[in-house]
């Protein structure tokens, strides 16, 4: 499930998103999250909640104006 906005993306960001994809599938992310007790009871999914602060060093943009500014 993917939760980013993708109409505003540049074709660049959304290369780096499914890079990104990719490595969170290969070394199986969110498992190893789950395994060191990282959870949450409902709503979105811990991977889904990660994947966007893991993302923001490639796009070039730091914490506050990624997520707190910028609903990503």
């Amino acid at each position: 499930m993917n939760h980013f906005k993708i109409a505003s993306q540049t074709q660049a960001d959304v290369r780096i998103f499914d890079k990104i994809n990719e490595f969170f599938n290969h070394f199986h992310v969110s498992t190893m999250l789950h395994r060191c007790g990282v959870r949450k009871r409902h709503g979105y999914s811990v991977r889904s909640l990660i994947k966007p602060v893991f993302s923001l060093p490639f796009l070039g943009k730091n914490f506050s104006r990624g997520i707190v500014i910028n609903e990503i």
